[in-house]
């Protein structure tokens, strides 16, 4: 019993054999006014018949058959368009390719890339899934020459002169790799559609970015996606992206190289809905409205009030004080208004004390007297008074006597 198992393994084994070259290369989700459409590719060394095999979603109950003769080519690619793959634009789904009932192929997403944005291998029929911003149907998705499959030779009869020749196999081209390419403008937060990234080619030639990549933060965030399309000399080109793949509150925007080696890098904080961040000729950043495919202009110069500034003082004019009057007389006195008259009680002599002091003196510097001293100093004045009222009241004496009784003739 084993030898018979072990002589029916061939016989399991070779389906798969000849399964294994065929293999979906590439599939768009969301294309712009048209149908869903998907890009099966050969990678092996013999033409197959995919004649009735299927094309299908994630156990829907449409399945699209292939034509009859359809014979996909080595190393040839063949796409297919339909209304009726129906891969979910919303939600994740599945792209299948089965022969009967035999998965073959497939691929699972667990959301759209995006209007525009296809999944695809790099490199073409064997390598890693990504997406590409530029859609490369019936195209290798390394170099993006066509790669449609060439039609089967018919049997025929008549021998020919010169023998059919096996088309040889292409070896799959290394990307490219180059300096002075930076990212120079970007829309991180559209207001309808997909996020996009636009390059400058600061080269003095064409290059070539099949192969390479737009990526968010490092080791995080989205996968990269890829990249293809020729820049000129001197010029910019815009890449899409997916519809989210970059944070509206801030992220990293790198470009990477086909090694996924970072070429250019520059990162935001946050982002403002239809602006996009805009590099201009001089290295400055700002937000702007989009300018995709052509030259970035001068970010606005940010200007603030000036800062005072204590060592020049003079530069700003100041008001002049007030003047003041001042107890200590000038040479020159300044000419003053003329006072409103107003009647003021007569200003007496200064009263010159013994010692010479004068009033004045001594408000500023009071001198303390003993009694003694007071009484010397208030006696005379006392007295001085007294006789003085006694002559007053004489006089006045007199003066009536003269009008009360005036003397004889």
């Amino acid at each position: 019993m084993k030898w018979w198992g072990i002589a029916l393994l061939p016989f399991f084994f070779c389906p798969l054999k000849i399964y294994a070259s065929i293999g979906i290369n590439e599939f768009q989700v969301e294309p712009s006014g048209s149908s869903q459409w998907i890009e099966l590719y050969n990678s092996g060394p013999d033409s197959q018949d995919i004649s009735g095999w299927f094309i299908d979603d994630d156990g829907g109950t449409t399945k699209f058959t292939i034509p009859t003769n359809t014979v996909l080519t080595p190393n040839a690619c063949m796409s297919f368009q339909s209304g009726s793959f129906f891969w979910n634009t919303a939600s994740g789904d599945k792209a299948r390719l089965l022969s009967g009932d035999t998965i073959i192929d497939e691929y699972q997403y667990s959301s759209s890339p995006g209007n525009n944005v296809s999944f695809g291998r790099l490199p073409d029929g064997t390598g890693g899934w990504t997406t590409f911003s530029n859609p490369s149907r019936d195209k290798l998705n390394n170099t993006n020459t066509s790669c449609l499959s060439l039609p089967t030779p018919s049997p025929s009869s008549t021998p020919l002169s010169t023998p059919l020749q096996t088309p040889a196999v292409s070896p799959t081209p290394t990307p490219n790799d180059y300096s002075n390419l930076s990212i120079s403008e970007y829309l991180p937060y559209p207001d309808s559609g997909n996020e996009w990234v636009e390059i400058y080619n600061g080269n003095d030639s064409e290059v070539n970015l099949y192969g390479w990549f737009v990526d968010d933060v490092a080791d995080g965030g989205s996968a990269p996606i890829g990249i293809s399309g020729t820049i000129s000399a001197k010029t910019y080109k815009q890449f899409y992206l997916s519809d989210s793949f970059l944070n509206n509150s801030g992220d990293d925007v790198r470009l990477l190289n086909g090694s996924k080696i970072e070429k250019n890098k520059t990162s935001f904080s946050a982002s403002t809905k239809a602006k996009s961040w805009s590099k201009d000729s001089s290295g400055n950043w700002c937000q702007i409205d989009p300018t995709p495919n052509s030259s970035n202009p001068s970010c606005p110069t940010l200007t603030s009030a000036p800062s005072p500034s204590a060592s020049t003082g003079t530069n700003t004019p100041k008001p002049s004080p007030t003047p003041k009057s001042s107890s200590t007389p000038t040479s020159t006195p300044t000419a003053k208004p003329s006072p409103t008259p107003s009647i003021s009680p007569p200003t007496l002599p200064p009263l010159t004390l013994r010692g010479g002091t004068e009033e004045s003196d001594i408000k500023e510097t009071p001198t303390v007297l003993s009694s003694s001293t007071q009484r010397n100093i208030n006696f005379p004045a006392i007295a001085l008074i007294a006789v003085g009222g006694i002559v007053f009241i004489a006089s006045v004496g007199l003066i009536i006597r003269g009008y009360v009784h005036p003397p004889p003739d």
